[in-house]
């Protein structure tokens, strides 16, 4: 055997010995993902769970445990979870917190409708029309992208008509009222709302 190849021989072996170790890495760093995958998913249902239930303090302690393992809004089982947790946020006074995370799953779906529902929300308490108006707008641009009997397409034109109020528009008001009505009527999850949209047109027709 000549020193030439032996030398490729060692070679060889080498790269065998790298592509394997490379080959078990990969499958060793899928394995991890995958696990800690489940475990994000885990807590976000249990986070769902408690949501449905009202208990909002376990949900957000669920939602937040899914955030500290993974950061992003990739899938659409996560963008939903952001929202529940943005909507805690938002009611613990942390609009800066729940406004990123909003914008955060529109990077990765600017089609996802709800997100522009709670960001105009934000403004919307704020008294700023203007700007609650631009992401009721763009949420209301989506329709071919609502999910039937969701509610937060229904709460889309309930916004924008509490926007358009704030403009002094009643008009637009009143259609967006008359609308959302109709999407709503029979929705026991927006009974209260239902009702409020109601007096609110009373008023408006007295």
């Amino acid at each position: 055997m000549t020193k030439a190849f032996a030398g490729k021989r060692v070679l060889i072996s080498i790269t065998a010995i790298a592509i394997a170790a490379i080959a078990l890495g990969g499958t060793y760093y899928f394995k991890q993902k995958e696990e800690l995958n489940k475990k994000v998913l885990s807590h976000i249902e249990l986070g769902h769970s408690h949501f449905i239930k009202g208990e909002i303090a376990k949900a957000y302690e669920q939602y937040q445990k899914a955030w500290s393992l993974k950061p992003k809004v990739t899938s659409p089982v996560e963008r939903n979870a952001a929202v529940n947790l943005a909507q805690i946020m938002i009611a613990k006074g942390d609009t800066a917190g729940a406004q990123g995370l909003l914008l955060k799953t529109l990077q990765y779906d600017p089609f996802f409708y709800p997100s522009y529902l709670f960001l105009g929300d934000i403004y919307l308490r704020a008294k700023d029309a203007d700007k609650a108006l631009f992401y009721f707008e763009k949420g209301l641009s989506l329709k071919e992208h609502f999910i039937k009997e969701d509610p937060n397409a229904a709460l889309l034109y309930y916004n924008m008509a509490e926007a358009l109020l704030l403009k002094g528009d009643r008009a637009g008001a009143r259609r967006h009222l008359e609308t959302f009505l109709s999407m709503a009527g029979k929705d026991k999850r927006l009974e209260g709302i239902v009702a409020k949209a109601r007096g609110t047109l009373g008023k408006m027709k007295s």
